[in-house]
Order: structure tokens, then sequence, then C-alpha cells
């Protein structure tokens, strides 16, 4: 386990995180650069060995930390954020249909779902699937002042399954202390459906 990793994953398990999800989840861990398409091999090996961990007990969740710290920016950390998105989605969909070329998939990205994650007016959030189950994705970041849930001392991308979230959503003491916080300290209520919320402020 990496410097980077460790302290991710210390993070993660601390009182200090927010999401009372994270405690108790199996990590997957990896980490990529600044260009996430470079790190393909060590995200399809990342997302071969978390694809079969859906229903699991405990639940797992795949992290990817980012390698370095010039994510110091809400933008920069929203592009880092995007492109390890967008590499995910590319790898996911290579584990789940063998026969899909490398090409026919990175077309398929490039058209349908990089527009959606960019664009600011589209109300559609793509999400992420592996074997025909749906993943929530979400960055973690040090741009977002701390108490804020999706803060995190340095920039990660966190995947979980959709049904393990809605199992956590059944019992409503779990998620309750950081709906109310969110609510209190930034004025809106937190959405689990966004790669990145918006820093408190901001238009």
């Amino acid at each position: 386990m990496s410097t980077r990793i460790a302290a991710a994953d210390a993070f993660l398990r601390s009182d200090e995180c927010l999401c009372p999800f994270a405690r108790f989840c199996m990590m997957h861990y990896g980490e990529v650069s600044t260009r996430p398409q470079f790190d393909r091999k060590a995200l399809l090996k990342l997302a071969k060995g978390f694809a079969p961990t859906q229903g699991a007990k405990p639940a797992h969740a795949l992290v990817v930390v980012a390698q370095d710290d010039y994510y110091d920016y809400f933008e920069t950390t929203k592009t880092w954020a995007i492109a390890t998105f967008l590499e995910l989605m590319v790898v996911c969909n290579l584990v789940s249909d063998v026969s899909a070329t490398v090409s026919e998939v990175e077309r398929l990205v490039s058209r349908q779902i990089r527009p959606l994650v960019l664009s600011e007016d589209d109300p559609r959030r793509p999400h992420l699937a592996l074997n025909g189950a749906g993943l929530i994705t979400i960055c973690m970041a040090p741009v977002y002042p701390v108490g804020h849930p999706r803060y995190a001392p340095l920039s990660l991308v966190a995947v979980t399954w959709q049904s393990d979230i809605a199992g956590a959503q059944a019992s409503p003491d779990l998620v309750t202390r950081i709906r109310e916080n969110m609510k209190k300290q930034h004025g809106f209520v937190y959405d689990a459906n966004d790669l990145m919320l918006p820093l408190p402020g901001a238009a």
C-alpha cells in the first residue's frame, strides 16, 4: 500500500470522514496520474477485481487516488475527476463486455458519455455500470472545506454499488447525520448522484 493510499484509507475510516458507509467497506485501491488514460492497465485490473463483489458482505468500494497534489483548485480537481470517471467508464465497459473492442468503447465514451459529463445544462447524470449493475461515483478532495461531505485530504474518486447505497439508505439513522450536517452547514441536501458538488457559496 502506497503512502497516498494509506493516507486515504486512514481518512475514510476515521471520524473526520462524514460518510458512514466508508467505515465498514472493503476497499479496492488504485492510483492514477493527471492522465488516467495512461493508467488503463492498472484500472482494468482494479475493475476486474472489484466486479465480483456486488452483494458481498461487508460491502465493497473501489477508490482511485490521485498520485500527486496538483489539485489545489476546484476546476483542476474537476478536470481530473472527469478524466478518471471517463477512463473508469472505458474499463467497466471492457470488463462487462469481453467481445467489445477498445476502439468501440473509446468511441462510445467519447461521443455519448463525455459530452454529458461536461455539460453544465444537461440534467442527466451518466452512471458507471459493471456486469449490468449500477454504480455510484463521487469525487472527494481537499478543495472542499473540512466538514463538507466531499472533503478529503487528497483527491480521490470513490465507486460503490448502487444496491449497497440503497441498502444503507433503508436505514435512516445511518444517513441522517450527513444530510443534516450538509443542510445546516452548506444550505443544500447532499446529492450522491453528482460526481462533484459545487463549493459552498458558489453561484
